[in-house]
């Protein structure tokens, strides 16, 4: 285990847990894309402007993202690519299972949670957990931890999921049910998403988590690279 606990120098009250790469092995809106693409009923010259819509905003996102100046930008260009798409593709997503397995679309990175509970084995009971996340909507995340298969497992791991608090993006929809494009609120980065965390978190994520703390010059009191914890336990 890491001697990254032991070194904080403050009491760290919490355990912050990015989302997309990190407790999903997943990304999201690219799984939505090809979701709607290739799973919904969406009509297909629909499908054919969202494709090239998705399509050039994403490479656009990717493009501004790494700039802190240009990482709200690089958000809202990443959501817009949803206008008029039914909010119920999104549940959908969250819940769609396929192939002989039945494998769900979205799952539950379960290499993390053995690290996460030594984590927590050093820290205070009372220590809680948060997640925050730039590219995920906060309903997504919502709808997957509360998604039973989700809860059973962090509820084997001593976390309860209808209890952490998500920081993420949300959308706003009309009054028929679509999205319409635009953010409600704070633009979530993964450069200003720390500034609204306090007491000292403990930040649990990936490479790209990684590079961004060390461009945003933003203080958090220990990072985990989970791949990289995780990788001598699977050997």
């Amino acid at each position: 285990m890491s001697d990254l606990i032991p070194r904080t120098t403050q009491p760290a009250e919490r355990i912050v847990l990015d989302f997309d790469g990190t407790l999903i092995r997943e990304h999201i809106l690219t799984s939505w894309v090809r979701f709607i693409l290739f799973r919904s009923d969406m009509p297909s010259r629909r499908k054919f402007l969202f494709f090239f819509s998705s399509l050039w905003r994403g490479i656009a996102s990717v493009l501004l993202s790494p700039h802190p100046a240009r990482a709200e930008q690089a958000v809202r260009i990443a959501f817009k690519a949803f206008s008029g798409v039914e909010k119920q593709t999104l549940s959908d997503l969250v819940h769609h299972r396929s192939g002989k397995k039945q494998a769900y679309a979205i799952s539950l990175n379960t290499e993390l949670l053995p690290l996460l509970s030594a984590i927590r084995e050093n820290m205070p009971p009372e220590t809680g957990i948060q997640i925050c996340s730039q590219g995920s909507s906060a309903d997504a995340i919502r709808e997957f931890l509360n998604r039973p298969d989700v809860a059973s497992r962090l509820k084997g791991a001593g976390i309860s999921a209808d209890t952490i608090p998500v920081l993420a993006n949300e959308m706003e929809t009309d009054r028929a049910g679509h999205f319409t494009g635009k953010l409600k609120g704070h633009v979530v980065t993964k450069f200003n998403r720390l500034e609204q965390i306090r007491n000292h978190p403990i930040f649990i994520g990936d490479d790209k988590d990684e590079a961004a703390l060390r461009k945003s010059g933003i203080r958090t009191e220990a990072f985990i690279n989970w791949k990289k914890e995780a990788a001598p336990r699977r050997m």
